[in-house]
């Protein structure tokens, strides 16, 4: 074999190396143009179930939130919304279950600690709601309505043994018209 040959076949085999590398940078590259429009699309999925909670369609923010893919962001604003939907549907047991999603990602807001505590409130846990309304003044010390549910609370812990907080009806739905 002459010299010539050999360096056509260096050459034969470093075109096929380098068209190699190529094909493989294209495809790493189209696959993170994919995942960046995944990812974009999931984003804008979330806010599109903000607005619907924003409008008090809470069927609607918690169908398009729950629809929202999972595609590497950690947005604490999906599972919060997802939850105070649920909150405002009266389904409290997977409330909790999405706040304190929403929580372990974001312990800087107080709107999560705050939702997850009337959450425990409506499913008569007032030792958890206690501890959430806590967490939302050392936040927020200035936060008058947790201050005053805690005082609330404080006065619901003095019922009778064997009642919970859901047994127990707000004072204003307690009052019956009795001046007749």
């Amino acid at each position: 074999m002459t010299d010539n040959m050999r360096n056509k076949g260096k050459i034969w085999a470093a075109g096929i190396g380098l068209a190699a590398i190529i094909a493989m940078v294209f495809g790493v590259y189209q696959y993170e143009v994919k995942r960046q429009q995944q990812i974009d699309d999931a984003r804008i999925q979330v806010e599109i179930g903000i607005m619907q909670f924003k409008q008090k369609d809470y069927e609607g923010a918690l169908q398009t939130l729950r629809a929202t893919p999972e595609v590497g962001i950690q947005d604490w604003r999906n599972p919060y919304y997802q939850g105070v939907s649920l909150v405002q549907l009266n389904n409290y047991e997977e409330a909790v279950v999405a706040l304190e999603e929403a929580w372990s990602l974001n312990q800087a807001d107080e709107d999560i600690p705050f939702a997850l505590a009337v959450a425990y409130f409506k499913l008569g846990n007032l030792s958890l709601a206690k501890s959430y309304f806590h967490a939302v003044t050392k936040l927020n010390p200035e936060n008058a309505d947790a201050k005053g549910l805690m005082d609330i609370m404080a006065n619901l812990e003095r019922i009778q043994p064997g009642e919970t907080a859901a047994d127990v009806t707000p004072p204003d739905e307690s009052k019956e018209d009795t001046s007749q």
